[in-house]
């Protein structure tokens, strides 16, 4: 009976989207994925912003975000009265909003492209060394592209000196940046599970991005990697809510160090509606195995890194 209920829910969905997209949704001309759209919508991606969620601000929607940018486009430095466009920095990049915008509004990649020009304090403040941001992701994810564009360089650069076959890196998401640089033979450095016995005797929580996982074309592996995983009689659980309804953890990107107690709330979320069906985590982000630790305290933890 459960199946009713969604059969007609799913074309009324649609129907109703491509009615609010021929009507409410129209704004005066240019581009569809110019900031401008933004400001004529009824703010329908608020409840797919796992930051706005967790934090309970209205402020950070993916719409006010946008909107704002548009603001300050027109009328420089009078959106946020004068002061920081710090809202334009409390995106994590999942991609949720993009997924359910009638336009498919690119917002985590304008976002993160308006803090090169739209600094803040509190992101330049940060310092991430080499060793931790060695492909330049992070500070790119800060507005810092100078210093992105020099250590993306130097560790490409390093990778073909020692004469491997392609550039390794073991976070998913420093692989994407790579990637939207160009580097075409850049891969995960890991890959099918050897070690097993580190799962055994506890069922485990699958938290992985569905957005990476997708811009990486690495959904079916992740999926066969759980298979093979479970053939051996590792017991795995998914979230209830998956793909485009996953709700981001906060681990894995620099949003974490700019708004921790919004971060620590994504996490305790994510385990606080899944995490009864299992007894501990499974990742695939050192950063987001590093985060959830932290957060969820005796909640043991794995990185999918650390199997292989």
């Amino acid at each position: 009976m459960g199946s009713i209920p969604k059969i007609v829910s799913t074309p009324l969905k649609w129907v109703s989207k491509r009615i609010l997209h021929a009507t409410l949704l129209r704004f005066p001309g240019g581009d569809s994925h110019d900031p401008i759209a933004c400001a004529y919508c009824p703010e329908m991606c608020r409840f797919a912003c796992p930051t706005a969620v967790a934090s309970g601000d209205d402020t950070v929607t993916p719409c006010n975000k946008m909107s704002l940018l548009h603001k300050e486009s027109r009328w420089p430095g009078q959106a946020a009265q004068g002061g920081p466009l710090w809202p334009l920095y409390d995106c994590t990049g999942c991609g949720r909003c993009t997924d359910y915008c009638v336009y498919g509004m690119p917002v985590a990649e304008q976002l993160f492209a308006a803090r090169a020009k739209h600094g803040w304090d509190a992101a330049r403040g940060i310092h991430y060394t080499d060793a931790e941001d060695a492909c330049g992701d992070l500070a790119e994810e800060l507005g810092d592209l100078k210093l992105a564009a020099e250590r993306s360089a130097r560790f490409v650069a390093g990778a073909k000196d020692r004469g491997g076959s392609g550039v390794r890196v073991s976070e998913p998401k420093a692989l994407h940046s790579l990637r939207e640089r160009g580097v075409k033979h850049a891969h995960l450095s890991w890959g099918e599970p050897a070690r097993v016995d580190p799962l055994r005797g506890k069922t485990w929580l699958v938290v992985e991005s569905p957005w990476l996982s997708r811009r990486l074309e690495r959904s079916e592996e992740v999926a066969g990697w759980i298979a093979g995983l479970e053939r051996q009689g590792v017991q795995f659980v998914w979230p209830y809510h998956r793909g485009r309804d996953c709700i981001d953890a906060g681990g894995e990107g620099a949003h974490a160090r700019l708004f921790p107690e919004t971060a620590a709330r994504m996490a305790l979320d994510v385990w606080e509606r899944d995490g009864g069906r299992a007894q501990g985590v499974l990742c695939f982000s050192a950063r987001q195995a590093a985060h959830l630790r932290k957060t969820l305290g005796t909640v043991p933890v794995v990185c999918f890194e650390e199997l292989s």
